[in-house]
């Protein structure tokens, strides 16, 4: 698919990986509908950069949180800027949920934001756009490998690798679904040094990532129409670390 002119939506495209996804889609000529939660400032600052470019941008706040959000974003994005073309789904959250001490809250939170709320978007999506599109969804290495003390969010990243080949599935040939597992790139802030060095060490390349290697990777699955059901490991390696 073309990007040039299709209209983009991107949760949590305010901050790092979706705002990386983000900028390197509108310079391919994209029209974006920029999803945002609490990051206002930084969604008023992509606006306001792309409009000083020639650039189409609509940002939208939601609480993914929230499942009913999802249709909301949905219909505001395609009143702003027509049918989604290319849905990006890279809003998430991330924080420790042991199994042996992870509340119910915390769980639904991360349930409801990482997965559920995705599906809906996806739903919403496929169904207000007749010619059909092309979704990417973030993923995680931890949804081969679940990552010890995070129960939870291991839980729903492997939910979003499974959802990822339903719809690839179910939605051919009209759409293509595929998901991005990004390696260290962006760590948490909750992360020690010791955290960061271990995390990189398990890659087969010995470095991080940047955020512009997930980009460049959301645009080859954009781009490329023979692939759909892929999950593409974006990590140095660190997925064949951890067999």
């Amino acid at each position: 698919m073309d990007i040039a002119n299709k209209h983009v939506l991107i949760t949590g495209a305010a901050k790092r990986l979706g705002r990386a996804m983000a900028e390197r889609l509108l310079r391919e000529g994209a029209r974006l509908s920029a999803h945002y939660h609490t990051a206002k400032e930084e969604a008023q600052e992509l606006e306001q950069k792309a409009t000083q470019n020639g650039q189409a941008v609509h940002c939208i706040k939601g609480d993914l949180r929230d499942p009913s959000t999802a249709k909301d974003v949905i219909d505001k994005a395609v009143a702003t800027l027509g049918p989604v073309d290319i849905l990006i789904n890279s809003a998430s959250l991330f924080y420790p949920t042991p199994g042996d001490s992870a509340t119910a809250s915390e769980w639904e939170t991360l349930l409801s934001c990482n997965l559920t709320s995705l599906f809906f978007l996806c739903q919403h999506t496929h169904r207000t756009q007749p010619r059909g599109g092309t979704i990417v969804n973030l993923a995680d290495v931890y949804a081969e490998r679940a990552l010890a003390g995070y129960a939870a969010y291991s839980a729903t990243k492997a939910g979003v690798r499974s959802l990822t080949r339903v719809l690839a599935k179910e939605w051919a040939p009209r759409w293509r679904v595929n998901a991005i597992s990004p390696g260290p790139i962006l760590f948490p802030p909750h992360y020690t040094e010791e955290q960061k060095a271990r995390s990189i060490d398990r890659t087969l390349l010995r470095r991080k990532g940047e955020p512009s290697d997930i980009a460049a990777a959301a645009k080859f699955l954009i781009e490329n129409d023979y692939l759909t059901g892929v999950d593409l490991n974006v990590d140095g390696g660190r997925h064949l670390s951890l067999f």
